[in-house]
């Protein structure tokens, strides 16, 4: 017997990877980004936290709407 594989469980996760990435790619670029603008140190550690700022703010209603949205199509 073969399973399908069910399309709803499989993009939350990979768009969760997607976001992971970006915020890793976030990290590794301050130092281009610190050369390239001529930010001091604190400045330019204000970027990251930021973007995890962002998705801590954005990870609740996100979890809420998939929670709702999960509810109504099983």
């Amino acid at each position: 017997m073969t399973k399908k594989l069910n399309l709803n469980y499989v993009i939350p996760v990979l768009v969760s990877f997607f976001v992971m990435s970006f915020c890793d790619l976030v990290g590794i670029g301050v130092d281009k980004v610190q050369r390239d603008f001529g930010l001091s140190n604190t400045l330019a550690q204000l970027i990251p936290s930021a973007v995890f700022i962002w998705f801590f703010i954005l990870s609740v209603p996100v979890g809420i709407i998939q929670d709702r949205s999960g509810n109504e199509t099983w």
